[in-house]
């Protein structure tokens, strides 16, 4: 996916601001995905550290959620929503 991915966390003015997303999490990782539902435009926001190289994209993925006008997940209500509610809770 990463291929794909924007180097903005902006959609385009194309886009009416619904994603399409999913979130992995595991012990060391973190990713949030999402989709433009529109335009297909792709975004990835990660937290890893592999020997010393650390990514932090959190608050990347506050500012682009703010911006978001709808998300549509997979398993939304049980887990991918609770864990974003979490994030910005704390």
């Amino acid at each position: 996916m990463s291929e794909a991915l924007q180097q903005t966390d902006s959609p385009t003015l194309s886009s009416k601001g619904v994603f399409a997303y999913d979130i992995e999490t595991l012990k060391s990782y973190f990713s949030a995905a999402f989709i433009d539902v529109d335009t297909e435009e792709r975004f990835l926001f990660e937290v890893y550290e592999v020997t010393g190289y650390k990514v932090n994209n959190i608050k990347r993925l506050f500012d682009f959620l703010d911006k978001c006008k709808g998300l549509i997940g997979y398993n939304n209500l049980y887990f991918d929503y609770p864990v974003i509610h979490h994030l910005m809770e704390n």
